[in-house]
């Protein structure tokens, strides 16, 4: 019996995507990052690992909480934040260079994070059906 699709297959499927992964977070609260809007064309995603996250909503809703095996996609390329939730300043985090991407860390000392943090790259036609260059560019 065939388990039914997800909606991220399924969109796969529609819309031709490059994965990259470009760093990977392991962190001890306090911590937090504070990242950018993707390029155009692109979807910020963030997979964890192991502990917990809390995502500032960049549309102004309430803060959404994730855990070890969520996936947060960021399909409308906004800024966003994510932290540990306890109102901390972060510790420092420094990057270093592993053998095939980027490692970010930190010495802090409470509960503890690991998380791989990338893009999807969508073909130039398709990314219209995400509506990014309409929002960039106007759509007649």
């Amino acid at each position: 019996m065939a388990l039914p699709e997800d909606w991220l297959s399924r969109l796969l499927a529609l819309v031709p995507v490059r994965g990259r992964l470009d760093i990977y977070c392991s962190y001890g609260a306090p911590w937090r990052i504070d990242q950018a809007r993707a390029a155009v064309g692109e979807m910020a995603f963030h997979a964890l690992v192991a502990g917990s996250a809390v995502l500032e909503d960049p549309t102004g809703g309430p803060p959404l909480r994730l855990s070890a095996g969520d996936i947060l996609l960021l399909p409308r390329r906004e800024d966003h934040v994510l932290h540990d939730g306890s109102g901390a300043p972060a510790a420092p985090a420094h990057t270093r260079t592993g053998s095939n991407l980027l490692i970010s860390e930190n010495a802090g000392a409470g509960e503890r994070l690991d998380m791989l943090c990338g893009h999807f790259v969508l073909a130039r036609p398709q990314e219209r059906l995400l509506g990014h260059r309409c929002r960039e560019h106007g759509c007649p």
